[in-house]
């Protein structure tokens, strides 16, 4: 993962949201309804994905 804090950009939310996803509370469809919102764009990875399927 990588995270990077831009000038400007309110993170906490953000973060509160992963938690609420993490207890149940919210969402993957949350954090994807989020993306303009948090400035968060998520796209596949073959060489992620790859790596995953060898676990």
């Amino acid at each position: 993962m990588l995270v990077v804090f831009t000038p400007g950009m309110d993170r906490f939310d953000y973060y509160r949201l992963l938690e609420r996803v993490y207890q149940g509370e919210a969402s993957v469809q949350d954090i994807r309804d989020s993306s303009e919102q948090f400035d968060n764009h998520y796209f596949e990875s073959p060489v992620w994905q790859q790596e995953l399927a060898r676990r």
